[in-house]
């Protein structure tokens, strides 16, 4: 386990760093997002390639540990 983990160690700020690979959408992102004492995985997706008919998808769940380096999130 990592001590200072960028991913789920973020202090004041809304989420930790971004760790999704770039796929097929220019804007996606996955975060690990703290919101009232709960942790979440949060995935934001958007294709802004078609600018009439542009895509947002926002999905999140509850997680406890950071899927990067194992550590409990409290």
């Amino acid at each position: 386990m990592q001590k200072n983990c960028p991913y789920c160690q973020f202090g004041n700020l809304d989420h930790g760093k971004d760790f999704l690979f770039q796929l097929e959408y220019k804007k996606e992102h996955m975060y690990i997002t703290k919101y009232k004492n709960n942790f979440y995985i949060s995935i934001i997706t958007n294709d802004t390639s078609d600018s009439i008919n542009g895509i947002q998808e926002r999905s999140s769940h509850l997680i406890n540990y950071c899927p990067i380096c194992g550590n409990a999130l409290k």
